[in-house]
């Protein structure tokens, strides 16, 4: 007796006699076919909401505080792949507060980008793109930019994302008055000062201001601390991260750090440019101009006074 194998299919047939009925033969070779089928590769498929009942009211989930990409295709039953596809995300961790996600599956659509009216443009934003490049590119201003586009943070712009460009430009701050009711300081000593109020930093040799600027402080939920304090390190240059409030942070490169009240500091900023505008957009410490903080840094030694106050 001789036994042949087909993958898994035993055929026993008596060597010199007769072979097996036609119709036992088919059945054979129709079993086979049907496994070889099996083994062939299918183009895979994006992932469907699998529980149509946890599908948002309009389809479209928006991004909560805290949220991931992986935590949200978690939610709706379908893979991170899949809702990256769905909503064209190149980058997985690159979703932010207020983004809307369509749920694969779930018949959403995304509104599409505010209509633009006579000399206004759009802007896709490009790998590498901030708030404040981009308005460098058109000559308008960063804050204009994010008005016109319902943009909170400046800092939370993503890849493909749509903006409108407006044709006008907001009128430059100007800059407020020198303060009053300063501390008052013996001739000659340096010391800084932060209005939060204004946006505005001074330093002083005695009542004489001899550097200001605009700076921007902390925003809603970062506010920087108010009161009498001095610097007590300095750093050159430093990677900086943090986490609070349910978001964490890496700026790699912050330049001429001056740190005057335990993780608050002045520092050179390079990630945007709203200064003395009004516009609150760190985690606490004050955001200056390179060139300003470059040259606070040199003037003012460790043990300077900072006042920061509203």
């Amino acid at each position: 007796m001789k036994t042949l194998h087909y993958r898994g299919i035993l055929a026993n047939r008596t060597v010199g006699t007769p072979h097996h009925s036609p119709r036992r033969r088919a059945q054979q070779w129709r079993i086979l076919v049907l496994l070889l089928i099996g083994c062939l590769p299918f183009a895979p498929q994006v992932a469907l909401a699998t529980n149509l009942a946890t599908c948002p009211s309009n389809g479209v989930h928006v991004v909560q505080s805290g949220e991931t990409l992986s935590s949200i295709a978690n939610q709706y039953g379908v893979s991170q792949d899949g809702l990256a596809a769905a909503n064209a995300i190149s980058n997985p961790n690159l979703i932010y507060v207020g983004e809307q996600l369509v749920i694969p599956g779930c018949g959403g659509s995304v509104a599409s980008a505010p209509a633009t009216s006579a000399g206004q443009s759009i802007h896709v934003v490009e790998p590498g793109e901030t708030l404040s490049s981009i308005a460098g590119i058109y000559g308008v201003s960063q804050d204009a930019i994010a008005a016109a586009n319902g943009i909170t943070n400046p800092n939370l712009i993503y890849v493909g994302q749509r903006l409108v460009i407006p044709s006008g430009d907001a009128a430059a701050a100007p800059e407020p008055a020198a303060p009053v009711s300063a501390p008052a300081v013996g001739g000659g000593a340096k010391r800084i000062e932060v209005n939060l109020s204004t946006q505005w930093m001074y330093a002083f040799e005695g009542g004489q201001v001899v550097l200001s600027s605009g700076v921007s402080s902390g925003r809603p939920g970062w506010e920087t601390v108010t009161g009498n304090f001095a610097i007590y390190a300095k750093l050159p240059v430093q990677t900086m991260t943090g986490s609070a409030n349910g978001q964490s942070w890496t700026v790699p490169n912050v330049p001429n750090v001056m740190y005057f009240y335990r993780g608050d500091a002045l520092h050179g900023t390079y990630w945007h440019n709203s200064f003395g505008t009004g516009a609150r957009l760190s985690h606490g410490c004050v955001n200056l101009p390179l060139n300003i903080a470059a040259i606070l840094y040199d003037w003012a030694p460790i043990g300077t006074p900072v006042w920061v106050h509203y």
